[in-house]
């Protein structure tokens, strides 16, 4: 037996050191979650700024080629003038060529480049791979990276085909290449991967459908098989597969154990201490405590500890605790992290789509303002049009309002399943008669389709009308397409940019415009929230609706006109809740959860401003019950263990109920009749627990305690009650006055109201009534503040009672910004003179007030006087200076108004139901 406490320590320190364990294990996982998640955001930004580093690229080969094209032949200054141009838009260029079929003709720089000219494609089989690609697929491609020829350094190299225009049904042949290699690790760079800077390592690898694993350019190859975070950048042919793990060392940083660890060892010592001396402390009081048997009393405190150590209810309703909060949190984060993933992807297709016309629209005007492309050559603007909208896939149309308000464009309509290419045109020869043909092989105008607007005059257009007003490249407003073809495929909405056009000479020759149908906008979007269940969106300032990722209507057409729906108006009812509380939070960027149909949402909202453009929000509503399942199944399974170990612990606490209850209900049954006034001292109650004998005695003990203290206690009750006398007199004062501004409440205003009232009736005499109100005090605390208007109201508390000298006149706040003004024994003349007295006071105070007329904290008064007479209640003079209150409010405000007696009982009795 002298071994047991030992043994108890032995355990205890074990369970210390097991939690300890448990809890270094809990903070471990929950530092490498949070700098999972941290790391899995800045990877996911990083991928999609590459994304968009990417596609920058793409696009700029897509433009050189363009210019190219329009270059035949192409002379040796117009293609460094070209290239310089390129090149100046992108820093990380390494070098720019144009192939002869598969052969190098041109490249620029010349400097360090030499090597390039004359090469073979054919002969380089690295290179030629993405060459075929991009031969093959007719479009422009991004190959690599590749080990550069002259500098052996990683490029990123776009391929832009060129082809002859088709012949005889047939495609045309190729002529050439414009490839554009761009330094890999200034790519990286740019989209926040560089590796001194990053917490995590990671590798890159291309991979294409056919390739699993892909080919390694970056980084370690076994990240790509341990990497814990893997993103994808989406390429035209492929994609590139991006995984990363943390660094050990910023792991380790995240968690610092050692705190935990040697905290835990201390404190496991110390119970194990404590343990030892509570056992030989109770063994040393069971060993001189006995019954009188012989018998040895047992701890009640060593029962506990026993059932306790036997059941583990608390550590394990702790642990379900902390794991269902967990899954609570991190499904709820999941969610958020997921809205923010689906806005970020929104907000990178937005910021693409609204790219395309600007720089469509730069590229266009500076064709205009070069000379390379002349008006005058209407088929030679048609044919550029077109080759530009063809790579353009987004883009609507890219058209010309000359100045005498002709129209010449190239389209891609909107509405309807014929999405081939259209040329429009309206001149002053057709009577600006709308023509819309098909694009024929030749680029140009081929079979008339259809005639639309009988009276096209392009100067008459917002486009036209913003870019002359503008003098310069802006956006317009969303407007409703004036094609009207026979067939409908304009009957659509659209939004762009446009500038004036210059010629060489700087004179005004029209207007170029590139413009996007919100139809397009509302494909991009459903594209990405398809699978989510959620609703994408995207709005102007003023929350009138440009697209949104379901079918509701973002406008109607109405006859000739346009009605354009809000957010807050949608018949989506996420949308709808969208928008109310963007509009009523006032956010340009913000993050909020509400209730829809009984289901929590969480509505995340951000600001984009276009470039020379207005600003634009995105909002994504995403529901909470596609994240909840984990939280569900965990909630599920503690309730499950906690019913289980409930049913366990009852049955514990019948078996140890039988050993305690029976001297408990003895001690019980006595301490009730101590209740009753009984004074005699129990019987043994034989039970072999120390602590129900000590009880006992207690209890024994402070019987004859009471009885001894009873008189002293009655005594000291007498003392007491006079003292709370006294203090009552006291608070029955304090009652009575606000606590605010010091005069009387409106309580004890009643009690005087009513006992002048009835002083007044049987004394014949007159009684007085002024109503005060503050003039605009809730604009005054809007401005100024709540304890603003505390002072305030505080100051014109102090005029009122420096104003009312008489005895009789008794000035109370009635609520709010209120007061009243009780006169007693006074006419009316009186009365009104004290209420001018109380105003013009108030007035002098010049306490600042902005938003008044006065500029100062004015009041306006209602003065009542009245006859007590039988049967009349006081009430009637309160209900005719709120009227004359009324009046003095509506006529002006800063006024003294005085009732008149019989209008107001008019008024009074023409409101009687």
């Amino acid at each position: 037996m002298a071994r047991h406490p030992f043994v108890q320590a032995l355990l205890v320190f074990l369970l210390g050191l097991s939690v300890t364990l448990g809890v270094d294990l809990y903070g471990q996982h929950r530092a490498e979650q949070t700098l999972q998640r941290q790391n899995s955001a800045q990877l996911d930004a990083a991928s999609r700024r590459l994304a968009l580093a990417l596609a920058d690229v793409l696009q700029l080969s897509k433009e050189l080629a363009a210019r190219v094209a329009t270059h035949s032949p192409l002379d040796d200054a117009a293609w460094q003038r070209l290239a310089t141009e390129t090149q100046s838009r992108h820093p990380h260029i390494v070098n720019m060529t144009v192939s002869q079929g598969t052969v190098v003709q041109r490249v620029h720089p010349l400097r360090g480049n030499q090597a390039v000219l004359g090469l073979d494609y054919r002969r380089q089989p690295d290179q030629m791979a993405g060459v075929r690609r991009a031969i093959d697929s007719r479009q422009a491609v991004l190959t690599g990276p590749v080990r550069l020829v002259q500098s052996e350094r990683l490029a990123v190299v776009s391929r832009v085909p060129m082809f002859a225009s088709p012949e005889g049904g047939h495609p045309g042949a190729l002529l050439g290449v414009v490839s554009m290699a761009v330094e890999l690790d200034g790519l990286l760079s740019k989209a926040g991967l560089d590796p001194a800077q990053l917490p995590f390592d990671y590798a890159i690898a291309f991979e294409t459908g056919a390739v699993t694993g892909g080919q390694l350019f970056v980084g370690d190859a076994r990240l790509l098989r341990q990497g814990s975070l893997n993103v994808e950048v989406p390429l035209p042919q492929g994609s590139w597969q991006i995984a990363a793990r943390p660094k050990p060392q910023v792991l380790a940083q995240a968690w610092q154990p050692w705190p935990i660890r040697i905290g835990g060892v201390l404190v496991s010592l110390c119970l194990a201490w404590l343990t030892v001396y509570l056992g030989r402390v109770m063994r040393s009081r069971a060993m001189t405590e006995s019954t009188p048997t012989g018998e040895r009393s047992v701890g009640l405190q060593f029962i506990i500890i026993g059932a306790l150590l036997f059941m583990v209810l608390p550590a394990v309703g702790v642990q379900g605790w902390f794991a269902y909060r967990t899954a609570v949190s991190t499904s709820e984060r999941f969610q958020e992290d997921l809205a923010s993933e689906v806005g970020a992807r929104v907000y990178d297709k937005v910021v693409q789509f609204f790219e395309v016309p600007r720089r469509v629209l730069a590229y266009s005007a500076d064709q205009f303002r070069s000379g390379a492309v002349q008006p005058s050559d209407r088929d030679a603007v048609i044919r550029n049009f077109v080759l530009q909208i063809r790579q353009q896939p987004l883009l609507t149309f890219l058209s010309m309002g000359t100045a005498q308000g002709e129209y010449l464009a190239a389209s891609r309509p909107p509405v309807g399943r014929d999405k081939g290419l259209r040329l429009l045109e309206a001149r002053m020869a057709s009577g600006r008669e709308i023509h819309i043909y098909r694009v024929d092989d030749a680029h140009l105008r081929g079979e008339l389709l259809s005639r639309g607007n009988q009276h096209f005059d392009t100067r008459t257009r917002p486009w036209f009308k913003e870019a002359v007003a503008a003098n310069g490249p802006g956006w317009y407003s969303a407007y409703r397409y004036a094609i009207d073809d026979d067939a409908g495929n304009y009957d659509a909405m659209g939004i762009g940019m446009s500038a004036p056009l210059v010629d060489q000479q700087q004179r005004f020759i029209g207007v170029v415009t590139a413009d996007v149908a919100l139809s397009q906008l509302k494909v991009l979007l459903s594209d990405i929230t398809r699978d989510l269940g959620g609703v994408a969106f995207l709005a102007e300032s003023d929350g009138k609706l440009l697209a949104a990722s379901t079918d509701e209507p973002v406008y109607r057409l109405v006859d000739r006109g346009v009605e354009r729906i809000a957010a807050q108006a949608s018949d989506n009812i996420l949308i709808r809740t969208a928008g109310v509380a963007i509009h009523e939070l006032g956010q340009a960027r913000g993050r909020t959860f509400r209730e829809v149909d009984g289901e929590r949402h969480l509505i995340d909202w951000w600001t984009y401003q276009l470039p020379d453009g207005p600003s634009l929000t995105i909002g994504v509503v995403m529901p909470q019950s596609r994240f909840a399942a984990p939280s569900e199944g965990v909630l599920g399974n503690v309730l499950l263990v906690a019913l289980m170990l409930m049913a366990a612990g009852m049955l514990v606490a019948w078996l140890l109920s039988e050993r305690l209850a029976r001297p408990l209900v003895n001690l019980s049954q006595w301490a009730d009749r101590l209740g009753q006034g009984d004074w005699s001292n129990p019987h043994n109650t034989g039970s072999a627990i120390a602590e129900v004998q000590t009880l006992s005695h207690a209890l024994g003990h402070m019987a004859g305690q009471i009885r001894d203290h009873t008189d002293e206690l009655t005594r000291q009750v007498a003392e007491r009650t006079a003292e709370l006398e006294k203090a009552n007199q006291v608070l029955s004062k304090l009652s009575h006055t606000d606590g605010r501004t010091g005069v009387a409440n409106r309580r004890r205003f009643d009690e005087m109201l009513s006992h002048e009232w009835a002083r007044a009736m049987r004394s014949g005499q007159a009684l007085a009534l002024i109503m005060l109100d503050v003039d605009h005090f809730k604009l005054y605390n809007d401005r100024y503040g709540h304890l603003a208007g505390d002072d305030c109201l505080r100051s014109i508390a102090r005029v009122l009672t420096e104003q009312c000298r008489r005895a009789g006149d008794q000035p109370a706040r009635y609520g709010g910004e209120e007061f009243v003004i009780l006169v007693a024994e006074d006419d009316a003349a009186g009365a009104l003179h004290l209420a001018e007295r109380v105003r013009h006071a108030i007035e002098a105070l010049a306490i600042p007030h902005l938003d008044s007329p006065h500029q100062v904290v004015t009041v306006s008064l209602g003065v009542a006087v009245a006859q007590p007479a039988l049967g009349e209640a006081a009430q009637t003079l309160i209900s005719r200076a709120d009227a004359a209150l009324y009046r003095a409010k509506h006529g002006g405000r800063n006024q003294t108004n005085l009732a008149d007696a019989d209008a107001d009982a008019d008024a009074d009795a023409g409101t009687e139901p």
